[in-house]
């Protein structure tokens, strides 16, 4: 038990060093004591010093327990506070990563929308006026309305210069075979 309490020395609380200092002070008057009971036993008058075991060495062996009890008990008081600080500290820091990680699922679900009506709109728009313009009657005056100055803007331009120089050419065609 003591050289648990001493891997703890540098944790302990004023308190706690006090009875550690107090406990080593019994220590050594127990050493002491218990020497002085070695003496008698070599001796032979340990007969007659049955009274200083009774008197003296049994309190000290009581006290020195009571001391050690106190101690490893406060020290297991204050792992075990530690510990739930910890705990309340882990769940706290979950918490704050849950809705870390539901922020970041709401600002995907934003951007995919985004990207969805800044990208995929127009490319449906167009898809459709295309259809509608092929499934007509041929008739090349159509154009495609398509105002944006991104891709998709400039690609329908494009296709608007392509469909006036085809109508220009079957005119053009037109009119010669009208006058064969």
């Amino acid at each position: 038990k003591i050289a648990v309490l001493m891997s703890f020395e540098n944790e302990l609380t004023f308190e706690q060093e006090e009875g550690l200092s107090s406990f080593r002070e019994l220590k050594q008057a127990f050493t002491d004591n218990f020497k002085g009971l070695r003496e008698l036993e070599d001796s032979g008058r340990w007969r007659i010093d049955i009274s200083l075991i009774r008197t003296e060495i049994r309190p000290l062996l009581a006290e020195i327990d009571a001391t050690l009890t106190t101690l490893v008990d406060q020290q297991r008081d204050l792992a075990t506070e530690s510990s739930n600080a910890l705990l309340e500290n882990l769940q706290r820091d979950a918490s704050f990563i849950g809705l870390l990680v539901l922020f970041g699922l709401v600002a995907g679900v934003l951007v995919a929308l985004l990207t969805n009506h800044q990208i995929a709109t127009p490319i449906l728009r167009l898809r459709a006026i295309l259809e509608d313009m092929a499934k007509g009657e041929g008739d090349l005056t159509q154009r495609v309305r398509l105002a944006s100055s991104d891709e998709l803007g400039q690609a329908s331009g494009f296709f608007n210069q392509m469909m006036a120089g085809l109508h220009e050419m079957i005119v053009q065609i037109a009119d010669a075979s009208d006058q064969v």
